[in-house]
């Protein structure tokens, strides 16, 4: 048998008073049509928007009654309630949008390692430190020579430190991170390169292992060394033409569907 506390239990309390609620479940249902993983969606439509309503920091302490308000709130106000609002923070500028596309890219970017549905289920400020730490951590690290930028931020660079060659291979829980003192002589002594794309995070998406004394791409990787994701792989395909290797070892090129035609890669895809 249901109880009635089990029932009020199991819905969630509106702690703060927000005037415009049905505007933020409007544009957290948009921002989780936008996303590929079914848990990132989960997470935006609980725990991110419970964070928006309860407790994120910049929202606005209405002392005025908006043009076109609802007669509840100029009547919430004048028994001299609380009411909050972010609707100025959920615009393409504001803050509030800018932390929802650090937080989903961040768990995209993670998705699927260890960590991912471990961080899906902490506390959003627990996860907001996480995020920042992993933005500080990138930006220290050093020894990458942009190869080719692109106009929407997406960047191919060159790995030159072993500091360089085992960030990108955690990143992509890739074989990299196991042979990172390898690679990073064999990187030294000139015999090898690693190329990582990037976003415009400065986080790693894909790489391409290139054998100097072969002239030769032998590795175009994704995550945990799979194929790379289907919306990347016009980013391999145009940097493997823009430098104009030609050599590259066919199974590799299956990991972003593309084929050698009429002197230059083409996607396999329609």
């Amino acid at each position: 048998m249901i109880r009635a506390q089990d029932i009020l239990n199991s819905i969630p309390l509106n702690e703060r008073n927000m005037y415009d609620t049905e505007g933020i479940d409007n544009w957290i249902e948009y921002l989780a049509r936008k996303q590929d993983v079914d848990e990132i969606k989960t997470w935006l439509e609980s725990k991110f928007r419970k964070y928006v309503i309860n407790d994120y920091p910049g929202a606005e302490l209405l002392t005025e009654v908006p043009t076109y308000a609802d007669d509840w709130l100029k009547k919430a106000l004048e028994r001299g309630e609380e009411v909050y609002s972010v609707d100025n923070a959920m615009n393409m500028d504001g803050n509030l949008a800018d932390l929802a596309y650090r937080l989903t890219s961040f768990l995209d970017e993670i998705c699927p390692s260890r960590e991912f549905f471990k961080f899906v289920k902490m506390p959003v400020q627990d996860l907001i430190r996480k995020e920042e730490d992993y933005r500080a951590k990138r930006l220290r690290i050093e020894g990458v020579e942009v190869e080719y930028k692109y106009p929407d931020g997406f960047k191919w660079v060159n790995l030159l430190t072993h500091d360089a060659v085992l960030n990108d291979g955690e990143e992509l829980a890739n074989c990299l991170r196991v042979h990172t003192y390898l690679s990073a002589l064999a990187i030294k002594n000139g015999k090898e390169k690693i190329f990582s794309l990037r976003d415009s995070g400065d986080r790693a998406k894909a790489m391409m292992g290139y054998d100097t004394s072969e002239d030769r791409i032998d590795q175009i990787r994704g995550f945990a060394n799979k194929e790379v994701p289907v919306k990347y792989q016009s980013y391999c395909i145009d940097f493997l033409n823009r430098k104009k290797f030609r050599s590259v070892n066919t199974d590799e090129l299956w990991n972003i569907n593309a084929t050698y035609q009429d002197g230059k890669f083409v996607s396999r895809l329609k």
